[in-house]
Protein backbone atom coordinates (compact mmCIF):
# COMPACT_ATOMS: atom_id res chain seq x y z
CA UNK A 1 0.00 0.00 0.00
CA UNK A 2 2.95 2.28 0.64
CA UNK A 3 3.86 2.18 -3.05
CA UNK A 4 0.35 3.34 -3.93
CA UNK A 5 0.58 6.18 -1.43
CA UNK A 6 3.97 7.19 -2.81
CA UNK A 7 2.61 7.09 -6.35
CA UNK A 8 -0.40 9.16 -5.35
CA UNK A 9 1.84 11.77 -3.73
CA UNK A 10 3.94 11.95 -6.88
CA UNK A 11 0.86 12.33 -9.06
CA UNK A 12 -0.41 15.10 -6.76
CA UNK A 13 2.94 16.88 -7.12
CA UNK A 14 2.75 16.47 -10.89
CA UNK A 15 -0.77 17.90 -10.87
CA UNK A 16 0.40 20.91 -8.87
CA UNK A 17 3.25 21.50 -11.33
CA UNK A 18 0.88 21.08 -14.28
CA UNK A 19 -1.45 23.75 -12.93
CA UNK A 20 1.45 26.14 -12.34
CA UNK A 21 3.21 25.62 -15.67
CA UNK A 22 0.59 24.59 -18.22
CA UNK A 23 -2.68 25.89 -19.58
CA UNK A 24 -5.77 25.24 -17.47
CA UNK A 25 -6.88 22.40 -19.72
CA UNK A 26 -3.79 20.62 -20.96
CA UNK A 27 -3.37 17.03 -22.19
CA UNK A 28 -0.68 16.38 -19.56
CA UNK A 29 -3.01 17.47 -16.77
CA UNK A 30 -5.76 15.24 -18.15
CA UNK A 31 -3.30 12.34 -18.34
CA UNK A 32 -2.30 12.91 -14.73
CA UNK A 33 -5.95 12.80 -13.62
CA UNK A 34 -6.39 9.61 -15.64
CA UNK A 35 -3.35 8.07 -13.94
CA UNK A 36 -4.65 9.06 -10.50
CA UNK A 37 -8.00 7.51 -11.38
CA UNK A 38 -6.31 4.31 -12.50
CA UNK A 39 -4.35 4.18 -9.26
CA UNK A 40 -7.51 4.58 -7.19
CA UNK A 41 -9.21 1.85 -9.23
CA UNK A 42 -6.32 -0.52 -8.52
CA UNK A 43 -6.83 -0.11 -4.77
CA UNK A 44 -10.61 -0.42 -5.05
CA UNK A 45 -11.55 3.21 -4.36
CA UNK A 46 -13.96 3.39 -7.28
CA UNK A 47 -15.57 6.70 -6.28
CA UNK A 48 -12.21 8.49 -6.36
CA UNK A 49 -11.26 6.58 -9.51
CA UNK A 50 -14.39 7.75 -11.31
CA UNK A 51 -14.00 11.30 -10.06
CA UNK A 52 -10.46 11.59 -11.41
CA UNK A 53 -11.09 9.77 -14.69
CA UNK A 54 -14.14 11.93 -15.34
CA UNK A 55 -12.03 15.06 -14.69
CA UNK A 56 -9.61 13.76 -17.30
CA UNK A 57 -12.48 13.14 -19.71
CA UNK A 58 -13.94 16.62 -19.17
CA UNK A 59 -10.59 18.19 -20.01
CA UNK A 60 -10.06 15.96 -23.03
CA UNK A 61 -13.51 16.76 -24.38
CA UNK A 62 -12.60 20.46 -24.26
CA UNK A 63 -9.18 20.20 -25.89
CA UNK A 64 -9.27 17.22 -28.24
CA UNK A 65 -11.20 16.61 -31.45
CA UNK A 66 -14.34 14.51 -30.77
CA UNK A 67 -12.87 11.43 -32.46
CA UNK A 68 -9.39 11.56 -30.93
CA UNK A 69 -8.20 8.06 -29.93
CA UNK A 70 -7.23 9.30 -26.45
CA UNK A 71 -10.92 9.85 -25.73
CA UNK A 72 -11.58 6.20 -26.54
CA UNK A 73 -8.89 5.15 -24.09
CA UNK A 74 -10.42 7.32 -21.37
CA UNK A 75 -13.95 6.05 -22.06
CA UNK A 76 -12.64 2.49 -21.90
CA UNK A 77 -10.83 3.24 -18.63
CA UNK A 78 -14.01 4.60 -17.08
CA UNK A 79 -15.91 1.56 -18.31
CA UNK A 80 -13.41 -0.71 -16.53
CA UNK A 81 -14.22 1.03 -13.25
CA UNK A 82 -17.93 0.45 -13.83
CA UNK A 83 -17.23 -3.20 -14.67
CA UNK A 84 -15.35 -3.61 -11.39
CA UNK A 85 -18.30 -2.02 -9.56
CA UNK A 86 -20.71 -4.41 -11.30
CA UNK A 87 -22.45 -1.49 -13.01
CA UNK A 88 -22.71 -3.11 -16.42
CA UNK A 89 -25.19 -0.67 -17.99
CA UNK A 90 -22.85 2.28 -17.45
CA UNK A 91 -19.83 0.19 -18.45
CA UNK A 92 -21.48 -0.72 -21.74
CA UNK A 93 -22.44 2.90 -22.40
CA UNK A 94 -18.81 4.02 -22.06
CA UNK A 95 -17.53 1.06 -24.09
CA UNK A 96 -19.91 1.92 -26.91
CA UNK A 97 -18.58 5.50 -26.93
CA UNK A 98 -15.02 4.17 -27.03
CA UNK A 99 -15.85 1.80 -29.88
CA UNK A 100 -17.59 4.54 -31.85
CA UNK A 101 -14.53 6.78 -31.60
CA UNK A 102 -12.20 3.93 -32.52
CA UNK A 103 -14.25 3.06 -35.60
CA UNK A 104 -14.07 6.70 -36.72
CA UNK A 105 -10.39 7.27 -35.97
CA UNK A 106 -8.43 4.03 -36.25
CA UNK A 107 -7.85 1.34 -38.87
CA UNK A 108 -10.33 -1.47 -38.20
CA UNK A 109 -7.55 -3.90 -37.34
CA UNK A 110 -5.85 -1.57 -34.84
CA UNK A 111 -4.84 -3.38 -31.63
CA UNK A 112 -6.76 -0.89 -29.45
CA UNK A 113 -9.97 -2.52 -30.65
CA UNK A 114 -9.03 -5.79 -28.96
CA UNK A 115 -9.42 -4.49 -25.41
CA UNK A 116 -12.66 -2.73 -26.28
CA UNK A 117 -14.25 -5.81 -27.85
CA UNK A 118 -12.93 -8.00 -25.05
CA UNK A 119 -14.41 -5.69 -22.40
CA UNK A 120 -17.74 -5.55 -24.22
CA UNK A 121 -17.66 -9.34 -24.26
CA UNK A 122 -16.91 -9.35 -20.54
CA UNK A 123 -19.93 -7.16 -19.78
CA UNK A 124 -22.26 -9.42 -21.74
CA UNK A 125 -20.62 -12.53 -20.26
CA UNK A 126 -21.24 -11.28 -16.72
CA UNK A 127 -24.87 -10.62 -17.67
CA UNK A 128 -25.19 -14.23 -18.95
CA UNK A 129 -25.70 -13.01 -22.52
CA UNK A 130 -23.26 -15.57 -23.87
CA UNK A 131 -24.05 -15.25 -27.58
CA UNK A 132 -23.25 -11.55 -27.62
CA UNK A 133 -20.25 -12.11 -25.36
CA UNK A 134 -18.92 -14.76 -27.75
CA UNK A 135 -19.30 -12.47 -30.75
CA UNK A 136 -17.25 -9.75 -29.04
CA UNK A 137 -14.63 -12.11 -27.64
CA UNK A 138 -14.17 -13.63 -31.10
CA UNK A 139 -13.80 -10.15 -32.59
CA UNK A 140 -11.02 -9.43 -30.07
CA UNK A 141 -9.23 -12.64 -31.09
CA UNK A 142 -9.67 -11.85 -34.79
CA UNK A 143 -8.24 -8.35 -34.51
CA UNK A 144 -5.43 -9.47 -32.21
CA UNK A 145 -4.48 -12.11 -34.79
CA UNK A 146 -4.60 -9.63 -37.67
CA UNK A 147 -2.77 -6.83 -35.91
CA UNK A 148 0.01 -8.85 -34.34
CA UNK A 149 0.19 -12.13 -36.20
CA UNK A 150 -1.08 -13.91 -33.11
CA UNK A 151 1.55 -12.47 -30.78
CA UNK A 152 -0.67 -9.86 -29.10
CA UNK A 153 0.22 -9.83 -25.37
CA UNK A 154 -3.37 -10.57 -24.31
CA UNK A 155 -4.06 -13.21 -26.97
CA UNK A 156 -4.07 -16.04 -24.41
CA UNK A 157 -6.68 -14.20 -22.35
CA UNK A 158 -8.86 -13.52 -25.39
CA UNK A 159 -8.73 -17.16 -26.50
CA UNK A 160 -9.48 -18.31 -22.95
CA UNK A 161 -12.51 -16.00 -22.84
CA UNK A 162 -13.81 -17.53 -26.09
CA UNK A 163 -13.33 -21.03 -24.68
CA UNK A 164 -14.99 -20.16 -21.38
CA UNK A 165 -18.07 -18.62 -22.96
CA UNK A 166 -18.40 -21.53 -25.41
CA UNK A 167 -18.35 -23.87 -22.42
CA UNK A 168 -21.05 -21.77 -20.74
CA UNK A 169 -23.15 -21.88 -23.91
CA UNK A 170 -22.76 -25.64 -24.07
CA UNK A 171 -23.77 -26.03 -20.43
CA UNK A 172 -26.74 -23.72 -20.92
CA UNK A 173 -27.86 -25.80 -23.90
CA UNK A 174 -27.47 -29.03 -21.95
CA UNK A 175 -29.40 -27.57 -19.06
CA UNK A 176 -32.15 -26.40 -21.38
CA UNK A 177 -32.45 -29.88 -22.85
CA UNK A 178 -32.83 -31.63 -19.49
CA UNK A 179 -35.70 -31.54 -17.09
CA UNK A 180 -33.49 -31.25 -14.00
CA UNK A 181 -32.38 -27.67 -14.65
Amino acid sequence: MKKYNDALQNYQKALSINYKCLATNHPETAATYHNIGTLYAEIGNYAAALDNCKKALEMELQILPPTHPTLAITYRGISAIFINKGDYADALQYLEKALDIQIKSLPLNHPDFTDTYNNIGMVYDRQDNYQTALKNYEKAVEIASESSGGTHPAMKTYIQNVSDVRRKLSLALQCKNTVDC
